[in-house]
C-alpha cells in the first residue's frame, strides 16, 4: 500500500472538493468540549483560640453549631445560617422555579443532543459516500446533494453501531458504581480489616476496569472507521458490518497500524502548528469575539427578556443562556472550528481512501484472468 499516495490523494480531494468542509465544519461543531466552612474549637458560652487571639462563642447568640468538643454539628434553622454565615436565607425555597429551570435544562440538553447526534451522523455518511463517489469518477455533489446522499438508512445504521460499542462503557460505570458500594459497606462496617479488604479490591477492580477500557476504546476507535465505510458502502446492515470491518482490519492489520500511526503523527503536528496559527488569528479572533457578542447576546437577551415576562427573571435568565451561549462560542470561536472542520473532513477523507485501497486489493486476484497453462501431453 502506498501510505504516502493515500495522503496526499486525501488532500487533493479535500482542496478540490468544497463542499467536503462544510460537512466537515458540522462534525467540528457536533463532536467537540459556597464557599468552605471553617469552624474553631468551643462549645457553649465557652472560649477558643485560633493561634492568634482568644475568642468566644455564644451558644445563645448563633445557635447550637459546635458541641462542646468544637464539632460543627450543623443548622438546625434558617436563623442558624444567617448567623453562621452572615447571608441572607429565604424562609421558602423556590421549589417551583428550580423545578421549572431542571426541566428547562433537560429539555434543552435533550433536543441539542439529538439535533448534533442527527447532524454527525449524516454528515459522516455524507463525507464517506462523496469522497468515495469523487475518487471513483471525480464527480462533484452541491451541498444538498451530499445532505440527501447522508439522510439514509445508512446514517441511523451508524448510531446505532455507535449505541452498541458504547455498552461497555456502561458496564464500566456499573463497575464503579460496585467499587462505590464496597467502599462504602466497608466504611459503615467499622471493621478495620474489612474496610482494607474492600478498599484493596476496589482499587484493584478499578484499576483493571480501567486499563481494560481504554485498550477497547482506543480498538473501537480504529476499528469503527472500517464499520461505518462498510456499511455507507457495501451497504450492509450492523451486524453485516461489524464482521466485515473486523476482517478487514485482520487481513491488513500492518497496513491499518501503519495508518493509524501516520494520522496519530498528523495530528500532533497538527495540535503543534495550530500554537503559532492561533497566535496569528487573535486580531481575527477579536473580531469574532465582538460578533459572537452580538450573535448570542441578541437573541438571548430576546429569549430571556420574553421568559422574564412569561416565568420571572431565573427562568428568563436561563432560556437566554441556553439560546446565547452556544451561538457565542460558535462564532466567537469560529476561526478554530473552521480549522477543526477542515481536518475531520481530511481525515474522513483518509480513511475512505484507505478502506477503498484495501477491498480494491482483495479484489484484484479474483478479477485478474487466469494464466493459460499449457498441456503437457
Amino acid at each position: 500500500m502506498d501510505y504516502l499516495n493515500i495522503f496526499k490523494q486525501a488532500w487533493k480531494t479535500i482542496w478540490n472538493y468544497k463542499t467536503l468542509w462544510v460537512f466537515g465544519l458540522i462534525l467540528a461543531i457536533t463532536t467537540a468540549g459556597g464557599g468552605m466552612v471553617n469552624g474553631g474549637p468551643g462549645g457553649g458560652s465557652g472560649r477558643g483560640s485560633d493561634g492568634h487571639h482568644e475568642y468566644t462563642y455564644d451558644r445563645q447568640e448563633h445557635g447550637p453549631l459546635f458541641n462542646q468538643f468544637g464539632e460543627f454539628e450543623g443548622f438546625e434553622s434558617f436563623k442558624d445560617f444567617e448567623h453562621f454565615s452572615g447571608m441572607p436565607f429565604p424562609e421558602t425555597f423556590p421549589f417551583n422555579t428550580v423545578l421549572t429551570i431542571i426541566i428547562i435544562v433537560a429539555v434543552a440538553v435533550l433536543l441539542l443532543s439529538v439535533i448534533s447526534a442527527f447532524a454527525r451522523y449524516v454528515s459522516e455518511t455524507s463525507l464517506i459516500g462523496m469522497v468515495d463517489e469523487y475518487d471513483d469518477s471525480g464527480e462533484k455533489r452541491s451541498f444538498r446533494q451530499g445532505l440527501r446522499l447522508g439522510w439514509s438508512r445508512s446514517a441511523w445504521r451508524l448510531f446505532l453501531i455507535n449505541v452498541l460499542l458504547s455498552l461497555p462503557t456502561i458496564v464500566y460505570l456499573a463497575i464503579l458504581g460496585l467499587i462505590g458500594l464496597m467502599v462504602y459497606s466497608g466504611v459503615t462496617s467499622g471493621q478495620t480489616g474489612l474496610i482494607v479488604t474492600y478498599a484493596v479490591s476496589g482499587g484493584l477492580l478499578f484499576l483493571l476496569s480501567t486499563f481494560l477500557l481504554v485498550i477497547y476504546s482506543i480498538a473501537v476507535k480504529i476499528l469503527r472507521q472500517f464499520f461505518w465505510r462498510s456499511i455507507v458502502l457495501e451497504e450492509v446492515g450492523v451486524r453485516q458490518a461489524l464482521r466485515m470491518g473486523y476482517a478487514l482490519v485482520r487481513q491488513n492489520l500492518k497496513d491499518t497500524l501503519i495508518i493509524v500511526l501516520m494520522m496519530f503523527g498528523l495530528r500532533f503536528a497538527w495540535a503543534i502548528a495550530l500554537i503559532p496559527i492561533s497566535i496569528l488569528l487573535f486580531p481575527a479572533f477579536l473580531g469574532t469575539l465582538f460578533t459572537g457578542l452580538l450573535a448570542g447576546g441578541i437573541p438571548g437577551a430576546l429569549l430571556g427578556g420574553a421568559g422574564t415576562l412569561a416565568f420571572g427573571l431565573p427562568v428568563g435568565i436561563t432560556l437566554g443562556a441556553l439560546l446565547g451561549l452556544p451561538l457565542f462560542f460558535i462564532v466567537a470561536f469560529s476561526p478554530w472550528i473552521l480549522l477543526e472542520g477542515l481536518m475531520a473532513a481530511y481525515s474522513s477523507s483518509v480513511w475512505t481512501l484507505t478502506y477503498r485501497e484495501m477491498i480494491a486489493r482483495q479484489a484484484a486476484p479474483e478479477l485478474l484472468p487466469e494464466p493459460d497453462i499449457p498441456v503437457v501431453e
